[in-house]
């Protein structure tokens, strides 16, 4: 999961079947500083109700950002005398976000990967942690995570932030081409620079419609998750179908792009000192990630032929 920089404000979060979060944003967001939280979604830790809380046991994946978080979250499955606490909507378990201060947590050096070397998506890990109830609340369904508008359809907006990375990569990978080519490099056999030749003119257009096209589709679904007035409490993952549709397309037509830059750029582009095999692997990585997925296609598909029929 990406990390969150939230602004610094004293709104609640807000929790069914569990007590106000109010008291731990008023810790949280009291000094109206901004925050940096970071975190795993994938709930495979465990929380079993003991007095005063729940001791919560776990290691999570894919924690972005953990070593410049300040609070960091992990999904548990609630327990009660060993067993799973079964949802009160849908089947299943009970699962719910606990969020601790990040001097509580232990992160493991685990992120040793291709690409995207910078986020520090480390491992993070509690053991036998007492956490109070007023530290969970439903994630990503559920109540509002607080009042403001932005956390009413914060899964929709999640799922289109894993797009603008994408997208921001492949930029960068044009910019790493053109100036490759602005330095007057010849290919082997060539006497024209390659930045004059009409190969070089006709594949940097097309990668760069390419990178305007995903740029606008993430825009235009970004607006009109913005103008939809309702606000997103249903427990229902079709109801981001459409933002996990653009997701998908715009993640790869930026990993098309990146690769046509490095293609274009010829040999120089194998080097570990060329910035644009850094842009080959960071995308290649970013496509990987569960959010971007191709089978999120069916869901979309799903929703599209409901809505024509």
């Amino acid at each position: 999961m990406p990390p969150l920089f939230f602004r610094g404000s004293s709104f609640p979060l807000v929790c069914p079947e569990f007590l106000t979060n109010q008291t731990l944003c008023e810790d949280i967001f009291r000094d109206q500083r901004d925050h940096i939280l970071a975190g795993s979604g994938q709930p495979v830790g465990k929380a079993e109700r003991v007095p005063g809380g729940w001791k919560v046991t776990g290691e999570w994946p894919f924690a972005s950002g953990c070593q410049n978080a300040e609070w960091i979250g992990g999904n548990c499955v609630m327990m009660e005398g060993g067993s799973p606490i079964d949802a009160s909507h849908g089947p299943g378990p009970m699962t719910r976000m606990c969020l601790m201060p990040a001097e509580q947590w232990e992160i493991r050096d685990t992120w040793h990967t291709m690409g995207l070397r910078g986020t520090g998506s480390h491992h993070v890990a509690l053991t036998d942690v007492l956490v109070p109830d007023e530290n969970f609340f439903e994630f990503p369904f559920g109540t509002s995570f607080a009042p403001d508008p932005i956390f009413a359809k914060f899964l929709e907006h999640m799922m289109l932030a894993h797009a603008a990375v994408p997208v921001g990569i492949a930029e960068g990978a044009i910019m790493d081409l053109v100036k490759v080519a602005g330095s007057g490099v010849k290919q082997l056999f060539m006497t024209t620079p390659l930045v004059e030749t009409e190969r070089f003119k006709e594949g940097v257009a097309r990668l760069d419609a390419d990178l305007k096209a995903a740029r606008a589709l993430l825009e235009a679904e970004a607006a009109r998750v913005w103008q939809n007035p309702e606000r997103s409490t249903v427990k229902d993952i079709s109801r981001v179908a459409e933002q996990r549709q653009a997701a998908v397309w715009i993640t790869a037509a930026c990993v098309r792009v990146a690769e046509g830059c490095f293609e274009l750029a010829g040999s120089r582009a194998v080097y570990e000192t060329s910035p644009l095999q850094r842009r080959v692997r960071d995308l290649r990585v970013a496509a990987q990630h569960v959010a971007v997925h191709p089978r999120h296609y069916v869901a979309a598909g799903t929703a599209m032929l409901a809505r024509m029929s």
